[in-house]
Formats: structure tokens, C-alpha cells, sequence
């Protein structure tokens, strides 16, 4: 079953968690977060509100609107290994404009996208992003044979943050995966 974007409460309600995928997907490995999403267990989606952005990022404050918790999915270059995923605690750097360490694959400042959408709306109180290290992200359809293999330890290791992320309500630190 395909997962449907959008959200499942009402707007005088808030929602528990956003689940945000960005990338591109005719740029292979770019397109990784929404092939991740789609792959989350139905009891655990059930759970939470979707919103697959494709590259298009200026909507990620309406979407983070109205949730407790915000995790963005997308593929990043920082120079590790292939395959392997990191979680990062985005709150404190969106309430101070800092910057990331590595940079996601298309180049975006996410971090200040999200300080300006904090400006002149009402953010989450946890926003996390979930990044994994591309392979290729040249013109194409479809991941690396790299991303494949590492799929089912990254859909697991989603899965288990956004866990946590709905019985606790926010991240208690930085994870890491190599696959």
C-alpha cells in the first residue's frame, strides 16, 4: 500500500509527528528518502503524517505547521561512507541560524530555510533530520546497487527513530548506522 501524503488530524488538532521526504529522484541516490518512507510499516505510518516534497523544499514550514515532532528524510554528501545513516538534532541550529557540518546533496541550507520558517511560524518543539550518505547522484532513475543493499537496515533504523520519536516526543541524541 502506498503511502498517501498529507495529514490525518484536523487543523484545530495538533499531529503527533511530520514525516517529511525530500529529494529528487531522477538524480539516483537523491531520491532515497521517499523510497525509504514508502517502505515504513503501515502500523507505524498509520501514526503520523507524510508529506513527500520531492525537491521542492519551500513547503516544509506548512508541513512541520500544527506537529509536535518534525523528521526530514533526505540524502546527504558529508563524505562518509555510502549507505551508512546519521540522525541529527536540528532544533537547537534552527533557533540559531548555525550550520550543518556536511551539506545535503542538492545543496540546500536547510537549517536556514528552517531558522526563516521559524520567523514567522510556529515550528515544532523537535525536528530532526534523518540523512544517508549517497553513492551517485547523477541524472537517472532509480538508487545505487550501494543504497539497495543498504535499504533494509536503513528502512529498520527509520523506523526505530521515529519510534522513539512518538513515545518520547524527541530525539535523546545522534545515532549513526553503517550498513
Amino acid at each position: 500500500m502506498k503511502l498517501v501524503t498529507g495529514c490525518w488530524h484536523s487543523h484545530e488538532q495538533s499531529g503527533q509527528l511530520a514525516l517529511i521526504a525530500v529529494g529528487n529522484s531522477l538524480r539516483q541516490d537523491d531520491g532515497v528518502a521517499a523510497v525509504l518512507c514508502q517502505m515504513l510499516p503501515c502500523e507505524l505510518t498509520a501514526q503520523l503524517c507524510f508529506f513527500e516534497l520531492g525537491p521542492y523544499t519551500g513547503q516544509i514550514k506548512d508541513c512541520l505547521t500544527g506537529h509536535k515532532t518534525g523528521v526530514l528524510v533526505d540524502s546527504m554528501s558529508g563524505g562518509g561512507q555510502p549507505g551508512t545513516s546519521v540522525i541529527v538534532d536540528l532544533t537547537s541550529l534552527i533557533k540559531s541560524g548555525g550550520a550543518m557540518q556536511f551539506k545535503l546533496s542538492h545543496g540546500l541550507s536547510l537549517v536556514d530555510e528552517l531558522y526563516l520558517a521559524g520567523q514567522i511560524a510556529s515550528l515544532p518543539e523537535q525536528v530532526t533530520l534523518f540523512g544517508v550518505e549517497a553513492a551517485d547522484s547523477g541524472w537517472g532513475e532509480g538508487l545505487s546497487p550501494v543504497l539497495q543493499n543498504a535499504l533494509p537496515g536503513l528502512v529498520e533504523f527509520l523506523a526505530r527513530h521515529i519510534e522513539l520519536q512518538l513515545s518520547l516526543g524527541k530525539a535523546q541524541s545522534c545515532l549513526s548506522l553503517q550498513t
